[in-house]
């Protein structure tokens, strides 16, 4: 495990964490962000925009099966982050997020967040649990959609399953 996050991007812009989704090599271009003693991943700071978290494996084995969660968030976003996309409409853009200490996604003082088509408290296949130690998205001063933006790309693919964690799905 790392002491402290597993990727920590601060202030910094246009950064892809994970697949790009080309239909190229989707899978090896994944980040298994597991075991680590606090966040797995965090985006901070008010120069922090345009940033995308797609098609990675957070809190979980490289299996998708069971937990190796990060001690506190699967993924931290927060003080002034804009127009951050975490997953997307297609298969490959879908994280993985369970099996944290805490919450799977923690959006704090944030606009324009984009939560879509991730599985969040289950195993990768979607079809058991694998919990985050309190909810699955925790929403704080924040200007977030979660599921579709409803722009008619995608759309069947941008909701997300969060179920099996702690407490509650939403907060």
């Amino acid at each position: 495990a790392n002491a402290d996050s597993g990727i920590f991007v601060q202030n910094s812009q246009g950064n892809l964490i994970g697949t790009d989704a080309d239909g190229v090599s989707d899978t090896f271009e994944r980040n298994l962000v597991s075991g680590n003693m606090h966040e797995g991943i965090v985006l901070l700071g008010s120069a922090a925009k345009q940033n995308a978290i797609a098609g990675n494996s957070i809190g979980v084995a490289e299996d998708g099966s069971i937990a190796l969660g990060n001690g506190r968030a699967g993924i931290f976003v927060s003080i002034g982050v804009t127009q951050a996309r975490i997953g997307g409409g297609l298969p490959a853009e879908r994280n993985v997020i369970s099996g944290n200490v805490g919450s799977g996604i923690i959006v704090d003082v944030t606009q324009d967040i984009w939560i879509a088509g991730n599985l969040i408290g289950t195993n990768i296949a979607g079809t058991g649990a694998v919990a985050n130690g309190k909810h699955g998205i925790d929403l704080f001063s924040s200007k977030t959609v979660i599921g579709t933006n409803g722009d008619g790309i995608t759309d069947s693919g941008e909701g997300n399953l969060i179920s099996g964690n702690k407490l509650s799905g939403i907060l």
